[in-house]
């Protein structure tokens, strides 16, 4: 796949430490999206039993965000790319 500048420093930003991604990405493989889709993660019971304030809470749940937007960016991609749209 064709990936942008852009969307690679993004996707490099939010995710500092998976030098397995960062390969994938500088290679064009289509494992970008499995890596995005396991990874944005979840809030959890335990997260909110202890977190100290609902600015924590919401700093967490918009780095969620984030990860499934970059996702569906990808997906999107994915299907333009293979003429799946």
């Amino acid at each position: 796949m064709k990936y942008t500048e852009d969307f690679i420093s993004r996707i490099k930003k939010e995710y500092p430490n998976y030098t397995n991604l960062h390969k994938h990405l500088d290679n064009g493989s289509e494992m970008v999206g499995r890596y995005l889709n396991d990874s944005f993660g979840m809030i959890t019971e335990n997260d909110v039993m202890l977190a100290i304030s609902l600015e924590e809470l919401r700093g967490k749940a918009i780095g969620i965000k984030r990860k499934k937007e970059l996702y569906v960016e990808w997906f999107k991609m994915y299907r333009a790319e293979n003429g799946l749209d």
